[in-house]
């Protein structure tokens, strides 16, 4: 081999290694001087806490040096557009977050872009239009009004029928929809959905000793308490068992019968008047409460959850959630916790 030969063969070698090198010095560098010790940040839109964004406001205003709860004005001049609330045109062209020191109502439709601060109660006429509103009291929207981004209020949120409640609301108290409302994300220790409140009271499950869901056709057991059927299956009025079941089919549970355990089913659950589950009902297709029933645990449905009038999901002290692509609830029905419809959720009831 010649000099020639042999220098360019070095030099292929060495151009081969270098090639075969480069891709492994970022985790070299990586591991020499580490860079994701630290947290992460998570985008606002990402967070899981329903009342994330007011949340964040009222650290913002805090921040800022503002008491909401004081009469003088002058440290609110950073936050706030100074007009007099009743100027409708003040209120659709303000460019500043707006902070009311005092009740607020507004008598005349409205349209503001800006976030609304509000110390103590705040009340608009329905047609109005807020991209965000955090009150320290209660919200009381009309008929018709809208919401763009997020509302809390502390004490209480009430939107009047066929109002539109976009991305999230949240309360300290109870929300309640008019009929025809439409929602995405809602959490409180109450929602309820349309004007007939659900009632306090159910018939409680017959008497009798609980039974173990091996008596049902088809049952095998799985461990512990936990059954499965393959196929539909259907649970007989007036009985209360102890278990989970999981269903491949059609689950179909019986007026008045009570389930102490969790149920699953893949093609769909329907729960029937007055049922009630202690735990979670979960399921890939259409979950049907009908009037009167209950569950104690997460509703959770890859489709559709229908909510008949006097339902109820969860407890005041016991708080859950309902997660579906599409919610549907009747007036009358309540929920405790977290509401999230996915793509649509609407309030169904005549006005």
């Amino acid at each position: 081999m010649n000099p020639f030969e042999f220098t360019l063969m070095v030099v292929f070698s060495l151009g081969t290694m270098t090639f075969l090198t480069l891709p492994f010095l970022p985790a070299w560098r990586e591991w020499r001087d580490p860079s994701d010790e630290a947290a992460l940040p998570v985008p606002a839109h990402d967070s899981n806490q329903v009342s994330h964004f007011a949340n964040s406001w009222r650290r913002q205003r805090d921040g800022d040096g503002l008491d909401a709860s004081s009469t003088d004005t002058s440290k609110e001049l950073q936050l706030q557009h100074m007009f007099d609330v009743r100027a409708v045109q003040a209120w659709n062209h303000t460019d500043s977050p707006v902070v009311a020191t005092r009740t607020v109502v507004l008598a005349t439709p409205v349209e503001c872009l800006r976030p609304v601060h509000a110390a103590l109660d705040f009340r608009a006429a329905g047609g109005s239009t807020f991209s965000a509103i955090m009150s320290s009291g209660c919200i009381k929207l009309g008929p018709l009004s809208r919401v763009t981004e997020w509302a809390h209020g502390d004490k209480g949120l009430r939107l009047g029928g066929f109002s539109i409640g976009l991305r999230r609301l949240s309360s300290d108290g109870t929300i309640e929809l008019g009929n025809g409302c439409c929602f995405e994300r809602m959490h409180a220790p109450a929602v309820q959905f349309g004007a007939t409140p659900a009632k306090s009271e159910r018939p409680g499950a017959s008497a009798g000793q609980p039974s173990e869901l091996s008596q049902l056709s088809g049952a095998e057991h799985r461990g512990g308490h936990l059954y499965r059927v393959n196929g539909n299956c259907t649970i007989p009025e007036n009985r209360h068992y102890i278990g989970s079941l999981i269903v491949t089919g059609i689950l179909t549970i019986g007026a008045f019968t009570r389930i102490e355990g969790d149920v699953k089913a893949r093609q769909g659950i329907r729960l029937g008047f007055h049922a009630k589950v202690l735990g979670a009902v979960i399921c890939e297709d259409t979950i049907h409460f009908l009037a009167g029933s209950s569950a104690d645990g997460p509703v959770t449905s890859e489709t559709h959850v229908l909510l008949d009038h006097g339902t109820q999901v969860g407890h005041q002290h016991a708080p859950t959630s309902i997660s579906a692509p599409t919610i549907i609830a009747e007036s009358g029905a309540v929920a405790h916790g977290t509401v999230w419809a996915r793509e649509a959720g609407v309030v169904w009831g005549l006005a």
